[in-house]
């Protein structure tokens, strides 16, 4: 379920509900720490965007909270913050997550990534780049992996490309990105990727780094 609130001062609100998947009764209750629990996962998000001086400036905030995901009996939560403003000659914005999934009794594991990005017009389009990095991973729920040095679970990303503006709706644009990852990270862009050899694997090996170089058209109806 999904509310989108109209647009006041330059301030909007979306708020979306994904109720449970399916019914307790269905799933035997599970022990963990703090008592027995019957699985009833759900969860919610919800934002708050604003833009103003023109639609020059913006600026959001959002959460997310996903009961009896990781851990039956706990929530999963976060945030992301994030804004920018168009300069003119830049457009220049960045954002930053945390979250914290709830592991019982192994511990919490909390997530935290930043990303910058700029958008320079040049010609009859712009050049666009962009980076981020995700903080290894912190929390009770990895001094495991930790003291067996296990824990290099951080990754860095950039990319950059060039929009070329073919009319007033459609675009053509082209580019390339990579993700260095962390030896036991797995950051990608799709669910498996290739191996070395060029089959597709199932999983997404650990501390493999990824180069795309992508094309892509864009038109707005």
């Amino acid at each position: 379920m999904f509310y989108e609130s109209p647009v006041f001062e330059g301030v909007q609100l979306k708020v979306a509900i994904d109720p449970s998947d399916r019914k307790s009764d269905f799933v035997a209750p599970t022990n963990v720490a703090g008592g027995t629990f019957n699985e009833n996962p759900s969860s919610w998000s919800a934002s708050v965007t604003w833009t103003g001086l023109g639609g020059r400036a913006r600026a959001f905030a959002a959460t997310m909270q996903n009961k009896d995901w990781t851990t039956v009996g706990q929530t999963d939560g976060g945030f992301t913050v994030g804004g920018g403003y168009d300069f003119g000659m830049a457009n220049v914005g960045a954002a930053y997550e945390t979250f914290k999934y709830k592991g019982g009794a192994a511990g919490d594991v909390e997530a935290k990534q930043w990303g910058v990005g700029v958008g320079v017009p040049m010609g009859p389009g712009k050049i666009g780049a962009s980076y981020a990095k995700a903080k290894k991973l912190t929390g009770a729920g990895t001094d495991a992996a930790e003291a067996a040095g296990a824990n290099d679970t951080g990754a860095k990303m950039w990319n950059l490309g060039y929009e070329w503006a073919l009319s007033k709706r459609t675009a053509l644009g082209f580019g390339i990105a990579k993700i260095d990852n962390g030896a036991n990270a797995a950051f990608i862009w799709t669910s498996s990727i290739p191996d070395q050899r060029g089959w597709e694997s199932g999983a997404v090996p650990a501390g493999v780094d990824t180069t795309n170089i992508f094309v892509s058209m864009r038109h707005s109806f």
